[in-house]
């Protein structure tokens, strides 16, 4: 019997920028839902390696690799890199708008 491992991604409140956006979650490459500003998206996982990116459009975040071991938790924060003037960066740096890290 496989036990499942669990993904939570939390956004933070406190940025103004993208406040009243809902960011995309991609599991594995595939969409697995969305997280608004102050809010948490639990998932269920297998365990094992994963890849994690979230994006807004077509702009978005860098890849994060992870690992979750069975009936394990990992936390992911994810926010925006940066102020209201890095909105720019969606132009060019289209893997850098949005920071995704590994809480704890």
């Amino acid at each position: 019997m496989t036990v499942a491992a669990t993904v939570v991604f939390v956004r933070p409140p406190g940025a103004a920028r993208d406040r009243d956006q809902a960011y995309q979650v991609l599991i594995d490459a595939a969409d697995r839902g969305t997280v608004r500003a102050g809010d948490e998206l639990r998932l269920v996982v297998a365990p094992g390696g994963h890849r994690a990116r979230v994006r807004l459009g077509r702009a978005g975040s860098r890849e994060l690799k992870f690992e979750v071991g069975a009936g394990r938790e990992v936390r992911l924060r994810v926010e925006p890199n940066g102020g209201p003037l890095a909105a720019l960066w969606r132009l060019v740096a289209k893997d850098r708008y949005l920071r995704l890290t590994r809480e704890g």
